[in-house]
């Protein structure tokens, strides 16, 4: 794994670790970021704002394919990783196996084998469906 690859994954975590802080406390990126440690570079805060800003279309794209989980019951990790991939995906043209590989990944890291193949499967219906 070169450098850019290794410095890309570290920036997929910690926007996984700064959304999912977002959506449990309820506080906005700014007030995340003002305490965050190691502090948020502008371009990691650009970037997850991004995500956030199109988290009600990546969440449609989620329950569309998540046809056994109603989204509100996917765990906060989970739900986070499916969101940043599928922004990857269809906002930074990241290529898809890249995304996807990365997300299973994360969720191994964050929750666990069993999370990693929910994220797997999800992200694979998502695809078949669209066509892509």
């Amino acid at each position: 794994m070169d450098e850019v690859e290794i410095s890309r994954r570290r920036i997929r975590q910690r926007a996984v670790e700064l959304l999912y802080q977002i959506e449990l406390t309820g506080k906005s990126l700014l007030e995340i970021c003002e305490y965050a440690d190691p502090p948020v570079l502008p371009l990691q805060k650009e970037w997850i704002s991004k995500i956030w800003a199109e988290r009600e279309n990546l969440d449609q794209l989620i329950k569309t394919a998540s046809h056994e989980w109603r989204i509100e019951r996917m765990g906060y990790v989970e739900r986070n990783i499916l969101r940043l991939a599928l922004y990857e995906i269809n906002y930074d043209k990241t290529p898809i196996p890249i995304a996807i590989d990365e997300a299973v990944e994360l969720a191994k890291l964050y929750s666990g084998e069993e999370a990693g193949r929910f994220v797997n499967g999800v992200l694979g219906r998502i695809v078949r469906e669209n066509g892509e």
